[in-house]
């Protein structure tokens, strides 16, 4: 049997979702176009494929509460923002010990003129 398309496979083995272990695989093939179509509703979501069909899955289960995927994409982008704070902060820190180590440095050579 020849098999055109393109292989999903998608594992819940050990993925926690809203909670819930999730214990069952789903699987299924899918032709290029819709795969890319899949694609690239999941990119304008900012998520993986498989993470936009199992939404799409919870959604028609009726098991994913309204307005999850902002949530994720929110949480996602202030994470983002978080990362590039605490960098912003790592560098003023760096500068700010140079600027006691030159400090230093100019009182110790102080102290030894004076001596």
């Amino acid at each position: 049997m020849l098999r055109l398309g393109v292989s999903f496979k998608y594992y819940l083995s050990t993925t926690l979702v809203l909670g819930v272990l999730m214990k069952k695989q789903v699987k299924f093939y899918i032709d290029e176009d819709r795969y890319e179509k899949l694609r690239k509703l999941a990119e304008e979501q900012g998520l993986s494929v498989p993470a936009y069909v199992r939404n799409l899955v919870l959604r028609v289960l009726e098991e994913l509460e309204p307005g999850f995927e902002e949530k994720v994409k929110y949480l996602i982008q202030r994470e983002e923002q978080l990362r590039k704070e605490v960098g912003r902060i790592e560098m003023d820190l760096v500068d700010l010990m140079k600027r006691v180590e030159r400090l230093e440095r100019e009182l110790y050579r102080k102290s030894q003129r004076t001596a």
